[in-house]
């Protein structure tokens, strides 16, 4: 924002808020939305040029001591929250492991249709030797893997649910993809509805 609002005068000083229909400010009912501006996590970004990071020393029981959890520069909030989801369900697949791997950061879904929706992922070991997209039906008690099972080859995967066996519109389903190296790591868990006829 500018230091001044409608150019009368410093921020903080004798400026007072505009008196506009509620559809213009924040004077709307208890359940309209009571943020002046909306950002999606993934817009929200770790601007410094560095990173920041909690190492382990062992204190926590895993058999590898090392780096728990980096935010690195540049890197989106979803999949800072991601990482944090990760380690409160598995420190050990959520881990930065060069010698047993690690769960993929960031997964997230686009393109959904009525039928089809992809996955894409990022984050990951460079052990890693395959992935596994996983699909439940049941709100995530149970999954079936959807093979066959998927090599990296580009810093962002991609996989299309829905092809060629479609998936059924309107209909919940919860999706993890499992990086599989020296142990198998589940990522986060996306719940996703498919769109109606």
């Amino acid at each position: 924002m500018s230091c001044t609002k409608c150019k009368s005068s410093p921020c903080a000083c004798t400026d007072h808020g505009l008196v506009n229909p509620c559809t213009y400010t924040g004077d709307c009912p208890e359940t309209s939305e009571q943020c002046e501006e909306v950002v999606c996590e993934e817009c929200v970004r770790q601007c410094e040029d560095y990173s920041l990071r909690i190492t382990d020393t062992g204190a926590i029981g895993l058999a590898d001591p090392g780096k728990l959890l980096t935010i690195g520069s540049n890197e989106p909030l979803s999949m800072t929250l991601q990482k944090i989801l990760l380690y409160l369900d598995d420190p050990v697949c959520a881990k930065e492991d060069s010698l047993n791997g690690h769960a993929p950061y960031y997964v997230y879904i686009t393109n959904i249709t009525q039928t089809t929706l992809d996955i894409n992922w990022t984050g990951w070991s460079s052990v890693t030797v395959d992935f596994l997209v996983k699909m439940s039906i049941d709100d995530g008690v149970n999954y079936i893997a959807i093979l066959p099972a998927i090599a990296p080859t580009t810093p962002t995967m991609t996989y299309t649910v829905g092809v060629p066996v479609p998936l059924v519109p309107n209909t919940d389903y919860v999706f993890k993809v499992t990086a599989r190296a020296g142990i198998d790591c589940d990522s986060v868990q996306i719940a996703v509805k498919t769109l109606p006829l």
